[in-house]
């Protein structure tokens, strides 16, 4: 546990986990801090699981390793059709334009795609598509 309060004054600010983070995404920053900080991989749960909001941590009490967390949060994300109809509303009112960050943009649209799981190809070419301004294209 004293492994899990050095993390206090940790390296990096990582909000906790409410629903709107891609899993992997914040499984991967919590990973740099646990690094960082020199914690070892049952310290590193512990602290990940510390990093859930209240309200979720009940169900993540189980997981035995980060990548079963990972898969518990997914379902967590998935399980939540407002945050779905939320990503959804987002990717219809997307704009792309070559001044972006479009790195930055891609990442984006691509946790908007799996929070709002638009799955297949073509309708993630129609919403593409609608992200155009008509002068681009």
């Amino acid at each position: 546990m004293d492994q899990v309060r050095n993390v206090a004054g940790g390296h990096l600010t990582i909000p906790q986990f409410d629903r709107s983070q891609n899993p992997a995404d914040w499984i991967n920053a919590i990973q740099v801090n646990a690094v960082l900080s020199g914690l070892d991989d049952d310290a590193t749960l512990r602290y990940a699981k510390l990093m859930i909001s209240p309200e979720l941590r009940a169900g993540a009490a189980a997981v035995a390793n980060l990548a079963e967390l990972v898969t518990h949060l997914d379902g967590q994300v998935a399980g939540n059709a407002t945050l779905r109809n939320a990503a959804r509303r987002r990717l219809q009112t997307q704009k792309i334009s070559p001044m972006q960050d479009l790195p930055k943009l891609k990442r984006e649209i691509n946790r908007l795609f799996g929070t709002g799981q638009v799955a297949g190809e073509p309708e993630r070419v129609n919403y593409l598509i609608s992200m155009l301004a008509e002068n681009e294209y």
